[in-house]
């Protein structure tokens, strides 16, 4: 900062002061935009996830209700065909192809319904090979269907078990069982979970296809955001260089002006004219300076013509003086010549006396001889 000039200091300084805090901002803008940006992508996704689950669970307890509903209505048509056939024995009754009928009915699309006693051995099924088999046998291949299946054999029972189809793959199932009243009877429904799980997964699947494609325009916004960001900093950035630059030439360049019009004053040029009309501290300092200036060329102008005049008082004075020399250089020399004359009277006087008193001297020792 030393080795700047004012113009370099004003410019730095406003550069400094006005990208900072603009960097600042836009580095907290794109941070905060990132953040919301994922925590709208994180929310939608659990929002999507908790809209399925819900969903499955909802429809799993309607199909459940369904099933339940068709044991129920199953059980009370057979109730109602063995009352109205009393004279049927139980192998009259599994021959009979109406009782069959009401017994094996469709559930959904891959459900059905089937009938055992209080015994575990089956009566009515799909498959006849089931037909007379006793399903304590099934205990140990499918637990959890013997599970449900053996609470059956004294009250009503539900849940979900693994089922090996003829095929080897192993598919859930879901099953109620409900008892015929004042029979040996019992009903179950069951279906696979697949059948009504399959709109659930398919709805997840749009679920996530839809907010996968949300989120990757959050992302693609928010990229056109942080350019935009980018764009609006740099442009902002290149006006405060330009503000910058025009700012402080207006304030550098008055003072240039004042500088080089010092240097000319000191070099004894009072010609020079600031032309600064600003409106400012510094149009205040030219005005001054100018009236400055013209005091300067104004008192110059008074020395000069008092210059004048003492030179003229000085010349007339040196006449004078001269004339006052000669006239003084006339009367020493006058003075001279009548000192000379007046010391060469004296110098005969004592001479004269020293002859007259060397006569008396001589005449007063002849007297005394």
């Amino acid at each position: 900062m030393k080795r700047l000039g004012l113009k370099g200091k004003i410019f730095t300084t406003l550069l400094l002061l006005s990208v900072i805090p603009l960097l600042v901002t836009e580095s907290f803008s794109v941070a905060n935009i990132k953040d919301l940006s994922v925590c709208v992508s994180s929310e939608m996704l659990k929002t999507g996830e908790t809209i399925g689950n819900y969903t499955e669970a909802s429809l799993k307890e309607l199909w459940a209700e369904i099933v339940k509903q068709k044991a129920l209505d199953v059980a009370k048509q057979i109730r109602f065909f063995i009352e109205s056939h009393p004279a049927l024995n139980i192998t009259e009754l599994e021959k009979n192809q109406e009782l069959k009928a009401i017994a094996v009915q469709p559930v959904g699309k891959t459900g059905y319904t089937a009938v055992h006693d209080r015994n575990g051995i089956n009566h009515f099924h799909i498959n006849p090979k089931i037909v007379g088999t006793d399903l304590h046998n099934l205990s140990e291949k499918f637990p959890d269907f013997w599970k449900i299946l053996e609470k059956s054999l004294t009250e009503e029972a539900c849940g979900y078990y693994n089922w090996r189809d003829a095929d080897g793959v192993i598919r859930k199932k879901y099953m109620y069982c409900t008892p015929v009243n004042d029979t040996n009877f019992t009903v179950c429904a069951t279906i696979y979970i697949d059948e009504f799980m399959q709109p659930i997964k398919a709805l997840k699947e749009k679920i996530y296809l839809s907010v996968k494609n949300t989120s990757d325009e959050i992302k693609t916004r928010d990229i056109q955001v942080q350019n935009m960001v980018f764009i609006i900093f740099s442009f902002s950035v290149l006006l405060i260089i330009i503000i910058a630059f025009l700012f402080t030439r207006s304030v550098v360049k008055p003072i240039t002006q004042l500088t080089d019009a010092t240097k000319e004053i000191s070099k004894g040029d009072l010609n020079v004219k600031v032309d600064i009309k600003t409106l400012d501290e510094i149009g205040q300092l030219a005005s001054a300076f100018n009236k400055m200036v013209e005091e300067l060329k104004h008192s110059r102008k008074q020395l000069s013509e008092y210059n004048k005049t003492l030179e003229k008082e000085v010349e007339e004075r040196t006449k004078e003086l001269k004339k006052s020399k000669e006239e003084l250089e006339a009367k020493v020399e006058e003075l001279e010549r009548f000192s000379k004359v007046s010391v060469g009277r004296e110098l005969k006087m004592i001479e004269l006396k020293r002859k007259i008193k060397k006569l008396e001297e001589g005449s007063k020792n002849k007297e005394g001889k």
